[in-house]
């Protein structure tokens, strides 16, 4: 019996193959993939709020209501589909809780149809962006082509 984790995978790696087109090599599923939050569960490190700020520490002290309800949405998104992705176990490892500009190099090194659409659109005014819209907008776009890959009975 494959574990929830192992069960996650399978799911994105279906998701991988019904993302690729005609121009995409065919390949089978690597071995040592790993699901990666591309926002990651440690965000309060290093993923700085709209105005730039960071969360401190205690999640408390200077957190005002605008602050809080940012705080809400992004752990709200954190553990969802369109957070979620497939990268090697290495790059997992690299990319740890870091900010999106260097998770964006190991989500492009990992060579997936999947972090490419992240990549492509997770870019706003030239710059690499990650915020909980464009999770909201990815979990949208893999719930359709969920819909294609495991049609209702």
């Amino acid at each position: 019996m494959l574990s929830r984790k192992d069960r996650l995978a399978e799911l994105l790696w279906d998701l991988e193959i019904a993302t690729r087109d005609k121009f995409s090599v065919a390949t089978p599923r690597p071995p040592r993939m790993s699901v990666e939050h591309i926002m990651p569960q440690a965000w309060t490190n290093h993923w700085a709020l709209a105005d730039g700020s960071l969360v401190p520490e205690d999640r408390v002290t200077g957190v005002d209501d605008v602050m809080r309800g940012e705080i809400q949405a992004r752990d709200g998104a954190l553990h969802t589909l369109g957070n979620l992705t497939l990268i090697t176990t290495p790059g997992n490892s690299a990319a740890s809780d870091s900010e999106f500009s260097k998770t964006s190099t190991w989500l492009a090194k990992a060579l997936l149809a999947l972090n490419l659409e992240v990549l492509e659109n997770g870019r706003e005014n030239d710059k690499p962006v990650w915020d909980v819209d464009g999770i909201s907008k990815r979990a949208t776009v893999l719930a359709r082509r969920a819909m294609s890959v495991w049609p209702a009975p």
